[in-house]
Formats: C-alpha cells, structure tokens, sequence
C-alpha cells in the first residue's frame, strides 16, 4: 500500500502497517471507536502500537509518510510541519524534503526545521531568531531571498567558522 511505500523510501526496511479500530461502549470526544496504529518496524519485531516502539526519528518518519499519503484525501490546503524532522538526518532527510516538496504541489506547507536538507528545497524561507531588549525576549522572521539563501543554509550548517574547521 501506499504507507509502506512511503516507509520504504524513509529508510524502514520491511515495515507492515495496521490500523484497529475498537468500539468504545460510549460517544467521547475523539468519536466512537478507539483507533490503534500497529506498526512492525524492523522484522521479526512483531506489531506494536505505535506509541510504543517508535524513536523520536523513527515518529517524525512514520508522520511524514501519513500526512504524505493522507494529504491527497484532504480539503485542508495548508499543513504545518513543526520539526517534523526531529531526529532524522542524511539521505533520510532529502527523501523528507521531497515528500514536503511533493505535498506543498497542492497544499501550502509551513515547516519549521534545523535541518538544511529540508530548508534548501522551500520556494520561500524565513530565518527565525531571538533578541533580546530591555530584559525582554522578541523573535523575530527575515525573509531570507535568493541572494541570501546560501548564506543561511551555511549559517544553519555550523557557519562558515565550522567549514573552515572541516576542511
């Protein structure tokens, strides 16, 4: 199916995916069903709700691939992604800003990220900070163009201190 699909691409080997649904004896504020996302993540691991056996990384990944697969059934057209990113890295990271880029093709995607695998493929960036004045803390949004942008994405890396270092 689709979700596992796109678990493949988000580096999960061989995942299985499974959702129950288990009836509730009354109408609470989530509706009438309890609802169970089961996933086997790594094989032989058998299936688990997914609020127990997923990392940090390994959640921000499984979202991802819902919201990459759900995001065609929605009327919603704006999705907000707050460091969906948490604990993912390397290639893992470019497949996640292709499937942002993917879905920003129909919905207006906001992502707030560290990382500059994600931030390199926005049409439009911001360069969030704090400041500051007075014994008050202010943030405050620059819009970063494209004569900037490199600079940014260097600054997000570690600066241009930290290249230095490295090479």
């Amino acid at each position: 199916n689709d979700t596992q699909l796109t678990l493949s691409q988000l580096g999960f080997n061989s995942p299985t995916f499974d959702i129950e649904f288990h009836p509730l004896s009354d109408f609470s504020s989530s509706g009438i069903d309890a609802v169970i996302f089961k996933i086997e993540i790594n094989k032989g691991t058998g299936m688990k709700p997914l609020s127990e056996c997923a990392s940090g990384g390994e959640l921000s990944r499984i979202l991802l691939a819902f919201y990459s697969v759900f995001s065609k059934f929605t009327d919603n057209k704006l999705m907000l992604f707050d460091e969906i990113d948490t604990g993912v890295g390397g290639l893992t990271a470019n497949t996640m800003g292709k499937l942002l880029h993917n879905i920003s093709k129909s919905h207006q995607v906001f992502c707030i990220t560290h990382l500059v695998q994600i931030a390199s493929i926005s049409d439009f960036h911001l360069s969030i900070s704090k400041k500051e004045l007075n014994n008050k803390t202010f943030t405050d949004a620059q819009y970063v163009d494209n004569d900037l942008e490199s600079n940014e994405l260097i600054r997000m890396m570690g600066g241009k201190e930290l290249l230095s270092e490295l090479k």
